[in-house]
């Protein structure tokens, strides 16, 4: 007797509690794509009279989600108020083949409230179901190769990590349709779908949109992909790689242009240099001092003219100078400090000088009777008659060894 009372005492203080915690409300299922979530609201009741104290903010309140549908039952808590259910739905074909449902209650200090059930939620088409989920068309391309129309996108069972997982112990199908009227096939191996199309004849846009189909292994079940937006030609990769070769091209050529008009216009431009300077004589031998004292002390001697030469008694002196130079291999300039100064006509071997007089001269057809008082040297050209004479001369000691050769007036 005290057992039941004590057993329906308990039982009643449990219905009491069970009043006290209410439901989740608003429970609703939502996919997008291949994700799936449910979500809810709560907003529990203060109770009526003053209970046990539980502290300031009393028990945390958790929530109970319990999945049901063809696939079977799972159970899990959250605190939060949502729950994701994509990892269970893509666990396996079985599961995104079939239907679900939700059911979420409220738990708190050990007590369970009523369960708030969803509607329920499916991706297979052929399934009785409240809401029917569908996937997105993988990114497709129309694309022109050796004069084809080829329309070509990722196999979904490739591009979906998921859904590869899901099937990954199946072998599912899927088939997409072409709005012009062309059908085309994919199995699992395949990593990429393509198919050729033809447009009518007179079409002035040539733009296409897919929608396909994923069926299941026995054909029993499918998943439905949403239609694309308008896929337009693209032209193959093949014509921009010769796109971006040929604007290469043109850059190489305009550069190597531009390079040739700089080169030519400083060449225009450029101001042609001078002769080197040393080839000028005043700059290169300066009439210094020692010089100007030479040719004073010449001068008062009574000497016409005079070279001075280092005294080196070893050396033969050369023969006569090309046409030009001095006698000691010196360039001439007429314009120059020292162009006054004749030259010694010739030296022979060892040193030795030839004599001639003045009668000699004018035999020869070198001298004058204006220039009788005056003996020059003249230069004789290897087409004359070379006669073994030589100016009257004497040796003259400037100091320091240098030796003067000089001739008398």
């Amino acid at each position: 007797m005290l057992g039941g009372a004590f057993t329906a005492l308990l039982l009643l203080i449990t219905a009491l509690f069970a009043e006290i915690i209410p439901p989740p409300t608003n429970v609703t299922l939502r996919c997008q794509n291949l994700q799936t979530t449910v979500h809810w609201e709560y907003g529990p009741r203060e109770p009526q009279e003053p209970r046990e104290p539980q502290g300031p903010q009393g028990p945390q309140t958790i929530f109970r989600v319990t999945i049901g549908g063809s696939a079977g039952n799972f159970e899990d808590e959250t605190a939060d108020h949502q729950y994701d259910l994509s990892p269970f739905i893509w666990e396996s074909e079985e599961r995104y083949m079939g239907f679900h449902y939700v059911s979420v209650s409220a738990v708190r200090g050990g007590v369970r409230s009523q369960p708030a059930t969803s509607r329920t939620l499916s991706y297979n088409s052929l399934k009785t179901a409240h809401i029917t989920c569908e996937l997105l068309f993988p990114p497709a391309d129309l694309t022109v190769e050796d004069s084809e129309l080829t329309v070509s996108f990722q196999n979904p069972l490739h591009y979906y990590k998921k859904l590869r997982w899901a099937s990954r112990w199946a072998a599912p199908t899927f088939t997409f349709n072409v709005d012009t009227g062309f059908t085309g096939n994919c199995i699992k191996e395949q990593d990429v779908c393509r198919q050729a199309i033809v447009f009518p004849d007179g079409a002035e846009k040539k733009c296409v949109t897919l929608r396909g189909k994923l069926f299941e292994q026995n054909g029993v079940g499918q998943v439905l992909f949403r239609e694309t937006d308008d896929i337009c030609v693209k032209e193959s990769s093949d014509v921009h790689v010769m796109t971006l070769i040929i604007l290469l091209a043109i850059f190489v050529l305009v550069i190597a242009v531009i390079t040739l008009i700089i080169y030519k216009v400083k060449a225009w431009t450029m101001k042609t240099s001078d002769l080197p300077k040393c080839l000028v004589r005043p700059l290169c031998h300066p009439v210094t001092q020692e010089d100007s004292q030479l040719q004073t002390r010449t001068a008062a001697a009574g000497y016409n003219a005079a070279e001075l030469i280092k005294h080196s008694p070893n050396k033969n002196p050369s023969v006569c100078p090309e046409e030009g130079t001095d006698a000691y291999g010196s360039l001439r300039d007429e314009n120059s400090v020292d162009s006054d100064l004749q030259p010694i006509d010739c030296m022979y071997m060892e040193g030795g000088l030839l004599q001639s007089s003045s009668e000699d001269l004018e035999a020869a057809g070198h001298m004058t009777d204006d220039d009788s008082g005056t003996v020059e040297c003249h230069l004789i050209s290897e087409e004359e008659e070379r006669s073994p004479y030589d100016c009257p001369h004497t040796h003259m000691d400037m100091g320091d060894g240098d030796m003067v050769l000089a001739y008398n007036r």
